[in-house]
């Protein structure tokens, strides 16, 4: 997919970050994130199912955090596309103001935000 055809902006932000599934977990690192999905690098120890959910938790610190419900839409030898499917308002916040911090653009974040929540994806978990 070309910059172009993307309709959400990535960022790049590099925070603690763990991508769960049936009660295992695993330490990945974050490449970029927008409000529609992130680019982690494959960890080494990596033995999913692709085809059922997953949680990705982003710290940003102490006491923020952003917990999401995704699924994979593509994996390469190094890195691992996944795709929001649900997040919690608190969460949705949260990742809002990062996007805010690095965007530079607030009426490009907002375009995109109202794109997300037309999609639904700010349901409640």
């Amino acid at each position: 997919m070309s910059e172009h055809e993307r309709r959400y902006t990535r960022i790049s932000f590099d925070a603690t970050t763990h991508l769960e599934q049936f009660g295992h977990d695993w330490k990945v690192d974050l490449m970029d994130i927008s409000l529609r999905g992130a680019l982690i690098k494959q960890p080494n120890d990596w033995h999913i199912n692709p085809g059922k959910p997953l949680i990705l938790s982003v710290k940003l610190s102490a006491d923020h955090q952003i917990h999401i419900k995704c699924h994979i839409v593509h994996v390469s030898p190094d890195t691992i596309g996944c795709e929001f499917d649900q997040i919690d308002l608190d969460s949705l916040s949260e990742l809002k103001r990062l996007l805010e911090l690095n965007m530079g653009s607030e009426e490009q974040l907002h375009r995109e935000l109202t794109q997300l929540l037309q999609l639904g994806l700010g349901k409640a978990s």
